[in-house]
């Protein structure tokens, strides 16, 4: 797995090697705990170029692009890792990544959690 100082270009800031289907897209990255740490965003070999620019406008390196590529699985970093921190999550968003995208990806993730019975309240 690869996590970025920074975000790509489009938000993706974890590398990982997963297997992902059509279709995965939006779904959950979780961590070997459990704990939801990104949404899904490209599978491998996607048919348009893996990002390699960070949001600042700053290019990686020959190297970090290299380890990218391997990694073409992206997701986009999840900012609140518990959700009982609600009251955390309001108002705040990642970096380059607008307010709707941050509350959008929280609500889809709440309630499809609430779905499974947790509760963050």
């Amino acid at each position: 797995m690869l996590v970025l100082e920074k975000a790509l270009e489009r938000g993706y800031q974890i590398g990982y090697t997963n297997k992902l289907e059509k279709g995965m897209s939006g779904g959950p990255l979780l961590n070997e705990n459990g704990q939801l740490i990104g949404v899904n965003g490209m599978h491998a070999y996607p048919l348009w170029d893996v990002p390699s620019v960070f949001i600042d406008g700053t290019p990686a390196d020959e190297k970090l692009h290299q380890q990218i590529v391997r990694l073409s699985r992206l997701a986009l970093k999840i900012v609140v890792m518990a959700l009982g921190l609600r009251q955390e999550a309001r108002g705040k968003s990642e970096e380059g990544l607008g307010d709707f995208t941050f509350r959008y990806i929280f609500r889809f993730f709440s309630v499809h959690l609430l779905k499974l019975g947790y509760s963050h309240r």
